[in-house]
């Protein structure tokens, strides 16, 4: 039994992430974001990318798909188990 403040959605947002379903990533960059100077950039791929403020790597951040638990089992019903 899992506790009752378990995130299931955030844990599966997070998987899908590590899977790589996702809609595109967010570029950071590390040191503007310490100086509080705001520097990200969207992408549709997580390849490597310089800030074009300081010249640092920027770190990709992946963004997932929105996606719950409940509709998980509508796929299920119409992919795995047609009628």
């Amino acid at each position: 039994m899992l506790p009752r403040d378990f995130k299931l959605a955030e844990k599966l947002r997070s998987a899908m992430a590590r899977a790589g379903i996702v809609l595109g990533y967010t570029h950071i960059c590390r040191r503007c974001k310490a100086r509080r100077i705001d520097s990200h950039e969207d992408a549709p791929d997580g390849a490597i990318r310089r800030c074009p403020k300081c010249n640092a790597k920027m770190w990709p951040s992946p963004v997932p798909k929105h996606c719950t638990f409940h509709e998980l089992g509508h796929y299920a019903e119409s992919r795995i188990m047609p009628s």
